[in-house]
């Protein structure tokens, strides 16, 4: 199976060997005919920046992956890829652009009840979006506090938080399953 990585951040590398690290091909999504190749997957990496203010502003490759998505591409959108899969309509969620709560990144153990029983170290940033709220047909997988940290909707993942992945694979596990699963 293969794997893009949407590369607008540094923070896209570690992503990169996630997949690799899994066994399966990571591929670099860098401009949008590269989503023209074929994959089963993508992964939308990002903290809110000027560079990513300009992939919102990017209709077309914006509407390149709608159209992946629409045919079937498993996504995970994480911190503020939150906002991609918003901003198409993809998942059906409330999101602010930032959350008001947080003020400085940190890191947190969580229990996400779909992972098992121990807990996931992740990552906070201080310009993370918020999910204040999702319609019916949307998985509630974590919350802290009263905030939806990550869901699901179909063939749509999204976290507010990185995924500390160095040596714990299972945030990432849990997309590569739903991509297996959408492909056979």
């Amino acid at each position: 199976m293969k794997i893009g990585v949407l590369h607008r951040q540094e923070c896209f590398q570690e992503h990169l060997q996630a997949i690799e690290k899994y066994g399966l091909e990571p591929l670099e999504i860098r401009e949008p005919v590269d989503l023209d190749r074929e994959l089963q997957g993508l992964i939308i990496p990002g903290e809110k920046s000027a560079e990513f203010d300009k992939l919102l502003d990017n209709n077309y490759f914006l509407q390149k992956i709608k159209e992946k998505a629409e045919r079937g591409l498993v996504i995970y959108g994480i911190n503020a890829g939150v906002l991609i899969l918003w901003v198409l309509g993809l998942m059906n969620i409330c999101v602010e652009r930032k959350s008001s709560k947080i003020r400085e990144n940190f890191e947190l153990n969580l229990i996400i009840p779909a992972l098992g029983e121990e807990p996931v170290r992740v990552e906070f940033s201080s310009q993370a979006p918020c999910i204040s709220g999702v319609k019916p047909n949307v998985g509630i997988l974590c919350s802290v506090d009263d905030d939806i940290v990550m869901a699901r909707q179909g063939n749509y993942l999204v976290s507010t938080f990185n995924p500390k992945f160095i040596e714990d694979l299972r945030v990432h596990e849990y997309f590569f399953r739903m991509v297996k699963d959408a492909v056979t």
